[in-house]
């Protein structure tokens, strides 16, 4: 059932506090803590868990109003790390990462955190429908198919409605309170300090207790300011380290990649140059073989004139062989002639 969205609305009419919901997945947008699963995509967003609802904490998102004109643009933070969601190049991918300390509001600046909310025409019954807009990039916010969340379509997709998110609004009317009642406190303070600076100018407060136990509440404020400042400045030195390690790690799984790509180019040149080789080859091989039929075709033209000459010989043989024969029949003929003159005489 769909939700009625009335109090602690944004500019935009949305609440402060949201889950958003993606259609086509049918999955809540979520942190992704560092694990095993999740290492390359650390704190980016994502729709891949098919377990978590809208009470989970890693769903949480927190919407602030831009200090811009346009009232659809707000800075979107994440609940479960408190930083602010921004696009990041990760593996070629424009990612959405909650990773900023700060809003930026500068479309020019690609730590731009703005984002431009597109409230679809409403149904009777549904819950609310929208498009999420990365300001600096222009692009629109999917899924991908690996669940991780990224600033991808430029064009709307009403068919599919890759680009649509319901949102779900949380109930956190009194962390609401509990900020506003800070605020209070924090304008009192400032007013009480600057009621008491217009009295000490107008010669209202005169004794030097009272001069006293002003300085020393502005002493304790300044000390609290400077633990305060401390802390910021820690965090900060860690956020730092914790930056640079990530960048650290990316630029070794850059340089992984890098590797990787070259071999896989060094490959395909060894692959390429093999089937060069294996070509010349062959062509040498089909010449040789050419050569050859040329040469056993010379020999056997040879071979048949040769035995085309025996065959010759060999009549010419038989030819003489009769001559012999009949040689040697004429000569008994004399013999025996030559016996019988002999006998006679």
């Amino acid at each position: 059932m769909a939700e009625t969205i009335s109090t602690n609305e944004t500019v935009v009419g949305l609440p402060t506090f949201v889950a958003f919901r993606s259609k086509s997945k049918a999955t809540f947008m979520h942190y992704l803590d560092r694990n095993e699963e999740s290492e390359h995509y650390f704190e980016c967003m994502s729709c891949k868990k098919e377990a978590l609802d809208d009470q989970s904490p890693l769903v949480k998102l927190r919407l602030e109003p831009a200090a811009h004109n346009d009232k659809s643009l707000v800075h979107i933070r994440c609940c479960s790390n408190g930083k602010y969601l921004q696009g990041e190049s990760r593996y070629r991918t424009l990612c959405i990462a909650a990773t900023a300390d700060q809003p930026t509001e500068d479309p020019a600046q690609d730590t731009c955190t703005l984002f431009q909310l597109e409230v679809l025409p409403p149904k009777d019954g549904q819950m609310v429908v929208v498009r999420l807009l990365h300001v600096h990039s222009k692009k629109y916010l999917i899924p991908l198919s690996n669940g991780v969340v990224s600033a991808y379509s430029t064009k709307y997709d009403g068919q599919r409605g890759l680009d649509h998110f319901q949102v779900y609004p949380l109930e956190t009317s009194s962390e609401v309170k509990e900020e506003e009642k800070e605020e209070e406190e924090e304008a009192k303070k400032a007013a009480g300090g600057e009621e008491e600076a217009v009295k000490e100018e107008a010669g209202e407060e005169t004794t030097e207790k009272r001069d006293d136990d002003d300085n020393e509440v502005m002493i304790e404020r300044l000390r609290r300011e400077v633990e305060a400042k401390d802390r910021e400045i820690k965090d900060r030195d860690e956020a730092i380290q914790r930056k640079d390690k990530e960048i650290g790690d990316m630029k070794m799984e850059v340089e992984k990649m890098k590797a990787v790509e070259m071999m896989n180019e060094v490959e395909e040149k060894v692959v390429e140059m093999e089937k060069v080789v294996k070509e010349v080859e062959i062509s040498k091989l089909k010449s040789e073989v050419e050569e050859m039929g040329k040469v056993v075709k010379e020999k056997d033209e040879e071979i048949a004139m040769k035995d085309r000459e025996l065959e010759a010989k060999s009549d010419e043989i038989d030819e003489l062989e009769a001559v012999l024969e009949e040689l040697r029949g004429k000569v008994e003929k004399l013999k025996h002639a030559l016996a019988i003159l002999v006998r006679s005489a």
